[in-house]
């Protein structure tokens, strides 16, 4: 027995190295013939070596290798957006990034949108579907400055997909009908799968919505077009579309029959998603045609997906309440607690992924230990007790906050009449200081005389009221008085406790509250011919000046000076 082994053993070790050599051999002669072939040709090669792991990997390596050493980056994007699906997934966000490097570096929006696109794809299979839409408007905003139709037809179904999933059935459908209407113009094999998705979405869409038949129509026209193309494999995705539709319209045979057939594609394609939405809804079939033990034993089977999976759709998250059911008729309350926590597990992934859950209440279910609070109130209160208080609350939030709203509104017109009597006593005040003598210059580590001297030509300048004078600065300023610039900044700073741009500002909107108190004609102006009278540039800045100065906007200081003039009068 030993002896027999042993002898296995060495049979194996020669099999695997003998394999190992043959795979060598192979790589070295077809290596050899690769010398001075063209990307097209490699291209070509590519595509046709998918069955065969040694030949592909040899012709992707060796384009890679080109690419590198002609350090050609057309190649190099080429390779990365498009190549990185026949690699392992630890991969693929590494090689979608590096698309949107070597993109970036040849400076090209095309090149650059389809390598974001590339990467919104790699998002969407991970299920990352925010993610996704992040890469996928990213790449819209470059794509949008090409000409490139086709590549914005595949940003806008891959926003329409993200839409679907996330539950905006009504924009999806403008989407998918925009994509439909693009793709079958044409009638070659990316612009016909486009198509076809697009179809595939609508139909989707149209379930979503309750609109079984306007998904039927859908679905026998994407199933005819897929069959005249033989695209088999699209033909067995909407069965598996109709069967859910089938559903829906309650016939519920013909519906096991369909998700049925489509099963064995979508297994073979380890599309997971689709595999445990045909499980759930061939249980859900079952369910309503009385099989409860065969149906239970396919709610059984999602289960067993979803718990080695991290992604999470709203249609499987019932399963996890079928399932919670189920135990619950057992009096299984460990089993209920176990699934409640993952329905709990299950709704935190949908509130971060699917906006329109966001709000939703989670259902509640008795377990003695988790619900015991639920259940007392439930049975304190009936179901029109409910509506009742749902009401009072509704219309007692709508009183508060229409409350709300007047309080906060007449507090802020008591503040603005605060803030414009404020102004007022502010503006005699001023008058009161200007009539003051200055003060005798201190030492701010400049001149005394040098800054008596500024301290009579910055009087002169407010007397004369040349402020309001368009276009001054502070080097035209100190250009005038012929001084420079560090110094007056100093001096006005020091004495006026405000900057150049505040000090000017400020003697035009004090110039601007006198003319209107003075000259009530001047309330009549516009707000524009105030700004301009005044020296500012434009009737924003003017605005933004006045209400930095009292807190107040111009408009409503001119209505309250006017009536309170009127009162005196």
């Amino acid at each position: 027995m030993l002896m027999l082994k042993r002898q296995f053993l060495i049979f194996f070790a020669f099999f695997i190295s003998s394999q190992y050599f043959f795979a060598q051999k192979k790589a070295i002669a077809i290596s050899g013939t690769l010398v001075n072939k063209d990307y097209e040709y490699l291209k070509n090669q590519i595509s046709n070596s998918e069955k065969d792991s040694i030949k592909l990997g040899i012709h992707l390596d060796y384009f890679v290798k080109k690419a590198r050493n002609e350090n050609n980056l057309h190649e190099l994007c080429h390779f990365y957006r498009y190549y990185h699906f026949y690699y392992p997934e630890n991969k693929h966000f590494v090689y979608a990034d590096s698309a949107i490097y070597y993109a970036k570096r040849i400076k090209d929006n095309a090149l650059i949108g389809d390598a974001y696109y590339s990467k919104s794809v790699v998002y969407f299979f991970r299920k990352q579907y925010k993610e996704s839409l992040d890469a996928t408007l990213i790449a819209n905003e470059y794509v949008e400055k090409t000409n490139d139709d086709y590549l914005k037809a595949k940003i806008k179904y891959r926003i329409a997909n993200i839409k679907l999933y996330l539950g905006f059935y009504k924009d999806a459908i403008v989407l998918f009908k925009e994509c439909e209407s693009y793709f079958g113009q044409k009638k070659d094999y990316n612009n016909q799968k486009g198509y076809l998705k697009s179809l595939s979405g609508l139909a989707k869409c149209y379930i979503s919505l309750g609109k079984y038949d306007q998904a039927s129509t859908i679905l026998l026209l994407g199933i005819k077009t897929a069959e005249e193309q033989n695209f088999d494999f699209d033909v067995q995705y909407f069965a598996k579309t109709q069967g859910i539709n089938e559903y829906f319209k309650k016939n519920y045979e013909v519906a096991v029959s369909q998700l049925e057939q489509a099963l064995p594609t979508i297994i073979e394609n380890k599309d997971i998603s689709a595999e445990t939405t045909l499980y759930f809804y061939i249980g859900k079939s079952l369910l309503a045609l009385h099989q409860q033990g065969k149906a239970m034993s396919y709610f059984f089977k999602v289960d067993s997906v979803l718990a080695d999976e991290t992604f999470m759709t709203p249609e499987l998250r019932e399963n996890f309440e079928i399932l919670i059911d189920h135990y619950k008729k057992q009096n299984n309350i460990e089993k209920q607690l176990e699934y409640v926590n993952r329905l709990i597990d299950a709704d935190k992934v949908l509130n971060q992924n699917y906006q329109y859950l966001s709000g939703k209440i989670h259902k509640e279910y008795d377990t003695k230990g988790l619900l015991e609070a639920k259940e007392s109130l439930e049975a304190e209160l009936s179901q029109e007790e409910a509506k009742s208080w749902i009401y009072i609350g509704f219309v007692a939030l709508l009183v508060i906050s229409l409350g709300s709203i007047v309080y906060l509104y007449f507090k802020k017109q008591r503040l603005y009449k605060q803030k414009f009597e404020a102004l007022l006593l502010r503006q005699k005040e001023q008058v009161e200081v200007k009539e003051t003598p200055k003060p005798i210059a201190k030492n701010i580590g400049i001149n005394p005389e040098v800054v008596n001297n500024l301290l009579k030509k910055i009087e002169r300048f407010e007397k004369e009221q040349l402020f309001l004078k368009k276009g001054i600065t502070l080097n035209k300023l100190a250009d005038q008085f012929k001084t420079n610039s560090t110094y007056l900044s100093k001096v006005i700073n020091h004495y006026t406790g405000k900057n150049f741009s505040t000090y000017i500002n400020d003697l035009r909107i004090e110039y601007a509250i006198d003319l209107l108190k003075s000259e009530r004609i001047t309330q009549k102006y516009s707000i524009k011919a105030l700004g301009e009278m005044t020296g500012f540039t434009t009737t924003q800045h003017f605005s933004d000046a006045f209400q930095l100065y009292s807190g107040l906007k111009p408009s409503y200081f001119i209505d309250e000076l006017a009536k309170s003039q009127l009162k005196v009068v």
